[in-house]
């Protein structure tokens, strides 16, 4: 299939409703019932997604309608959205959607919509957007509608969902952001939630419910899988997951080098990405390292710790602190768990 036509995927290609087959609408929107079968995890199923973040309406609002529908905006009113959540956009893939663009123009309009100083802001589309403007052209074609911040994120969550080419991070964060907003919470909290629901999911089938429908939804792995190998990914030391998102580390060989020394971190990375050295090979260089060699924990310092972990005292720290705290719980919990 041409690059033109892989780019013009996603949410905004497809109605909206309750999820095929349900017959009527979910009690409870963000948290939808399984009581139909899907017969494609990735295709048709915007209006499902937005029923789990309780905007079923968002999804009617912005399906394509007739070719009135559609006009061109010049390249100069366009913005991309500066929370888009993928991050990595590959070099070559985009030069070869540049290429057809040339010869074939953009065949999917992006959805945009208008921003108060007569700009617009892409919410669907920033990869032909890229591609545009490698392309030389100075107008796209666009349909245009009005939304909240927060219903630009969910197109764009629920847009990159249904792609196959985000990398692991791109994956694993869309997905808590999603599930996030389903659930009214921040990302911290609802990393500690999925957490304790893979534990007990008996204490909200509800929510663990809305859960299975989602994965289902979007492919690739059960959402117990997602919480006990996935969420690693969002902990990982700033420099790996810098590697990731600009494409040039794997997540496998960035859990491995994570699982290493902290100290050997740096030439780890720096050896992965110079000599693309395989997974086995980095595998037997880790082993070959000296074990590092840690400070024994005393009983005052985890006194001084337990003081400070009641909810009481993380709810009064300021929210900067408050948010790393809830990180560093959420690591404790991943390593004991």
């Amino acid at each position: 299939m041409p690059g033109g036509q892989r780019a013009g995927r996603g949410v905004c290609t497809h109605g909206g409703g309750a999820p095929r087959g349900s017959g009527r609408r979910p009690a409870n929107p963000a948290l939808p019932r399984c009581g139909s079968r899907v017969t494609s995890r990735k295709k048709n199923s915007a209006a499902a997604l937005m029923g789990l973040v309780g905007n079923v309406n968002l999804a009617e609002r912005v399906a394509p309608g007739s070719a009135a529908d559609r006009r061109e905006l010049p390249l100069t009113l366009l913005s991309a959205r500066p929370n888009q959540p993928r991050k990595h956009f590959d070099p070559a893939t985009l030069g070869d959607l540049a290429s057809s663009i040339r010869e074939k123009g953009v065949l999917q309009p992006l959805l945009v919509r208008p921003l108060p100083d007569g700009q617009y802001e892409v919410v669907a589309g920033e990869r032909r957007l890229r591609a545009a403007h490698l392309a030389e052209l100075t107008q796209v074609p666009v349909r245009i509608h009005a939304c909240s911040d927060a219903e630009a994120d969910q197109l764009a969550l629920i847009e990159n969902l249904q792609r196959d080419d985000l990398n692991r991070f791109e994956d694993v964060s869309s997905k808590l952001r999603l599930i996030a907003a389903a659930w009214a919470l921040s990302e911290p909290e609802t990393k500690t939630l999925l957490r304790r629901l893979r534990k007990h999911p008996g204490e909200d089938p509800d929510k663990v419910q809305g859960l299975e429908t989602l994965f289902r939804l979007v492919g690739s792995e059960r959402w117990t899988s997602f919480v006990a190998n996935g969420l690693a990914v969002l902990d990982l030391p700033e420099p790996l997951l810098a590697a990731m998102q600009a494409g040039t580390l794997p997540y496998s060989k960035a859990v491995l080098i994570a699982r290493a020394p902290q100290e050997h971190h740096g030439a780890l990375l720096h050896e992965v990405v110079a000599t693309g050295l395989s997974f086995d090979g980095l595998r037997e260089r880790i082993a070959a390292l000296k074990p590092a060699i840690f400070p024994t924990v005393t009983a005052a310092q985890l006194a001084t710790v337990r003081k400070g972990l009641s909810p009481q005292a993380i709810d009064g720290l300021p929210e900067a602190k408050k948010v790393r705290a809830l990180q560093l719980l959420n690591q404790l919990a991943a390593l004991f768990s």
